[in-house]
């Protein structure tokens, strides 16, 4: 990962198959690797919006990956499909793919989506 891109943009898997992400932030902000179909993506976005809001991470440093919010709501980056990656730092995500379909990978940091930082995963049958 870098500022703004993933590489490669594209990935193809088989479905069945465990597959082993091992992702290097090689950018000076903070970064996510993540994959799930688009429109679960896109709900997610709004609460990366409200994490960074709330001091769960800054552009460049995770603060927290979990909180209560006021009012008791609580906030959990902790999904076994996504990693947010510290600048020179690594990140690691195993995952068995088990049905085929087209899913996304975005980083959903705010902003960074909607600057071109998403790619595709397709799991053939």
């Amino acid at each position: 990962m870098t500022e703004n891109s993933f590489k490669p943009k594209s990935i193809q898997v088989r479905a069945g198959e465990t597959i082993v992400f091992d992702v290097v932030n090689k950018g000076s902000l903070l970064h996510e690797f993540s994959f799930a179909p688009p429109e679960v993506a896109a709900a997610h976005r709004p609460e990366m919006a409200m994490m960074f809001e709330h001091g769960m991470f800054t552009p460049d440093k995770i603060i927290s990956l979990t909180m209560t919010m006021p009012g008791g709501q609580k906030m959990d980056h902790t999904q076994p499909n996504s990693v947010i990656v510290e600048p020179g730092k690594s990140g690691r995500i195993v995952w068995k793919f088990t049905k085929s379909g087209a899913l996304e990978i975005a980083c959903n940091i705010p902003g960074h989506f909607e600057a071109g930082m998403v790619g595709d995963l397709k799991v053939n049958r």
